[in-house]
């Protein structure tokens, strides 16, 4: 069951699937279309960062709930997503889990 939105100027859709006896997959993907002029651009990116994270969330939990005790995220998209996991590397280091 996907998690998906679709607003004026992005949609998301985040899908997640066993990879192996305990390993989540979750495939995050954000397009973007032309925001509304009215929208702020930082407004617009931060609302479709927040969909893709509550997306991200809710399909973790999922996978929790069905026996997953590791995952992966991948993301894509044609629109800018770089930086969005900041801190990833350092929550890993740290021996965390994120």
């Amino acid at each position: 069951m996907a998690y998906i939105c679709d607003r004026p100027g992005f949609s998301v859709r985040v899908e997640g699937e066993f990879a192996g006896d305990d390993l989540w997959l979750i495939r995050g993907h954000l397009t973007s279309r032309p925001a509304p002029q009215d929208v702020d651009p930082q407004l617009f990116e931060a609302e479709a960062r927040l969909e893709l994270t509550m997306g991200i969330v809710r399909e973790a939990l999922r996978g929790r709930d069905l026996g997953a005790r590791h995952l992966h995220v991948a993301l894509d998209g044609d629109h800018r997503i770089e930086g969005f996991l900041l801190g990833l590397e350092s929550t890993r280091a740290s021996g965390h889990a994120a």
